[in-house]
C-alpha cells in the first residue's frame, strides 16, 4: 500500500471521527505531546487472488490496519470507528480508493502500558483492496549495446 493511499485512509478516519487536523499519523511520526491523536499502521497485507492479463493485472486482498488512539477521547474514538466505517459516506470514500470495509475489532484498552498513564485504545481494521499492477518504467538507454568477445577455449579430457 503506497504512501498516498495510506494518507487518504488516515484523512478519512480523521474526518469520520471528527478528530483534530493532522491527528491520525503514520507510525514513524509519533507526537511527543498533545492529546487525542492516533497512530495508523498497515500491519498486514494478505493477497487473496489476482485478475486481468500480464499487462493490466490486479491484485485482490485484505489489508489489516492497526490504529492506536491515544488521549482523552481514545475510548470514544475507538468505539465509534466500527460504526463510522459502515456509514454511507465511508463506503463511498473507500470505493473511490478501490477498497471496502470488512470488519473492525473491538477496542483493546492498553492504557496500562503507557508511561505517562494516558488513555490508549487499539483497534484492528480490515479492509479489502484491489491494486492495479503498474509496470516499472524502463529507461530507453538501459539496454546499451552488446559487443561480442571471442575467447579461444581448449578443453582436455
Amino acid at each position: 500500500m503506497n504512501e498516498d493511499l495510506q494518507a487518504d485512509l488516515r484523512e478519512l478516519i480523521r474526518d469520520l471521527l471528527g478528530m483534530p487536523a493532522g491527528s491520525v499519523r503514520p507510525p514513524d511520526n509519533q507526537p511527543t505531546e498533545g492529546d487525542n491523536y492516533a497512530i495508523f499502521e498497515v500491519s498486514e497485507m494478505m493477497p487473496t487472488g489476482w485478475a486481468g492479463s500480464s499487462l493490466d493485472a490486479e491484485q485482490l486482498g485484505v489489508a489489516t490496519i492497526t490504529i492506536d488512539f491515544i488521549g482523552e477521547g481514545a475510548a470514544v474514538y475507538s468505539r465509534n470507528l466500527a460504526i463510522a466505517m459502515q456509514s454511507f459516506y465511508a463506503a463511498n470514500a473507500l470505493m473511490s480508493l478501490s477498497m471496502g470495509f470488512i470488519k473492525c475489532s473491538g477496542a483493546r484498552n492498553l492504557s496500562m502500558i503507557e508511561f505517562e498513564r494516558k488513555s490508549r485504545y487499539q483497534v484492528k481494521l480490515e479492509l479489502s483492496y484491489k491494486f492495479k499492477y503498474e509496470r516499472p518504467k524502463i529507461v530507453d538507454d538501459a539496454y546499451g549495446t552488446i559487443e561480442n568477445v571471442n575467447i579461444n577455449l581448449i578443453a582436455e579430457q
